[in-house]
């Protein structure tokens, strides 16, 4: 977190990939947006099983 932005981050283990990870993401960011107004957020996905991260868009 810093003055102009706010990052969530969800550690997912497995090989698996699954859409709802981003869903469930898109809910936390939904419920730490007004924690924080006036700055941006943005979420990732870190699979530590993959070494893989995805940005995963804040909604509006």
């Amino acid at each position: 977190m810093g003055p102009q932005e706010v990052r969530v981050l969800d550690f997912k283990t497995g090989r698996e990939k699954s859409a709802a990870y981003a869903a469930q993401l898109r809910a936390y960011l939904a419920a730490v947006r007004p924690l924080f107004p006036g700055r941006e957020c943005r979420g990732f996905l870190l699979y530590i099983d993959r070494g893989e991260i995805e940005e995963v868009p804040c909604s509006s």
